[in-house]
């Protein structure tokens, strides 16, 4: 029975090394790699995503001009309504 402890021993010392050197393999081995095309690409997209951002606020600002200038008009006295 003293060679089955000493070989379990020997095993567990070097599952204790094995296992966090398999974990960083995997972690490095399974990690996904970005090609410069995709880069490029999302790249472009970001582009574009801002642009419409642009546009977007350009447009909000403009709705609440005209909703500002609907208020004043009816906010305004209109005078003869009956004619």
């Amino acid at each position: 029975m003293g060679g089955f402890a000493e070989i379990l021993a020997v095993v567990m010392a070097g599952l204790i090394i094995l296992i966090p050197v398999s974990g960083l393999t995997a972690r490095f081995l399974f990690k996904p790699r970005r090609s410069p095309v995709d880069i490029a690409q999302i790249q472009q997209q970001l582009t574009l995503l801002a642009e419409q951002q642009e546009e977007l606020a350009a447009e909000l600002h403009r709705l609440k001009e005209a909703q500002e200038f609907q208020a004043r008009l009816l906010e305004r006295p209109q005078g003869n309504e009956t004619l």
